[in-house]
C-alpha cells in the first residue's frame, strides 16, 4: 500500500518498436489519510395525532428524524404501506425532525409505515424504522368507535394518562422500537 502524507511522482515514457521514445511530464500527488463514513442511525418515526387508530381519508403528520455519526445531511424515504412512498427527500441537517403527511383510504386494514434514512454520501441506515397503524371503517359510521373516541378525547383523566404515558422514556423506547 501507499503511505499517508507522502508525495508520489510518476512519469510516462512511451517507446515504439523502432526504439524511439518520448517522455511525458513528471506528475505527482499527495496521499491523505482516508476517513470512514458511517450511515445514519435507525430513524425514529412518531405520530402524536392518534392514540389507537387512524381515520380513513384524513391527513396525518409523521415526525421523522435520524442522526448521522459524521454530522452529514440526511435524506428520508417513507413507505406508507399502501403501495405509496416518497422520493428521497432532503437534504436535512443531521438530527433535525422532519414532518411528512399521508392519508389512507382503505378501511379495515393494518399498515406498516417504513422510514429509511441515508446520508449525503449515499450510505443508507442499517435498519429501517417501522410504525404499525390500523385504519378502521369510517368512524362516522361506527358508533362504538365514535363513543370510544369521544371518551378518550373528552375525559380529562384519560387525556392526562395518555400524555403521561407518551412522556415516559420507557414508553417512548417501546414506541421507537415497534
Amino acid at each position: 500500500g501507499m503511505d499517508y502524507d507522502t508525495i508520489y511522482y510518476w512519469k510516462i515514457v512511451a517507446k515504439d518498436n523502432h526504439g524511439a521514445e518520448t517522455e511525458g511530464p513528471v506528475w505527482q500527488f499527495v496521499t491523505i489519510e482516508g476517513t470512514t463514513n458511517n450511515p445514519p442511525n435507525t430513524p425514529k418515526i412518531k405520530c402524536l395525532q392518534f392514540f389507537l387508530w387512524l381515520k380513513p381519508n384524513e391527513l396525518y403528520d409523521f415526525e421523522v428524524s435520524a442522526s448521522d455519526p459524521e454530522g452529514e445531511d440526511v435524506f428520508y424515504r417513507l413507505y406508507w404501506g399502501d403501495g405509496e412512498f416518497t422520493d428521497w427527500e432532503g437534504p436535512y441537517p443531521s438530527g433535525q425532525v422532519v414532518t411528512f403527511s399521508h392519508a389512507w383510504t382503505e378501511p379495515l386494514t393494518p399498515f406498516v409505515i417504513t422510514a429509511s434514512a441515508k446520508d449525503a454520501s449515499g450510505y443508507k441506515c442499517k435498519r429501517d424504522a417501522y410504525l404499525p397503524i390500523f385504519v378502521p371503517r369510517n368512524v362516522k359510521y361506527n358508533i362504538i368507535l365514535r363513543i370510544i373516541t369521544w371518551i378518550l378525547e373528552n375525559n380529562p383523566f384519560l387525556t392526562f394518562l395518555k400524555q403521561l404515558l407518551l412522556s415516559l422514556p420507557i414508553f417512548s423506547k417501546i414506541l421507537d422500537n415497534v
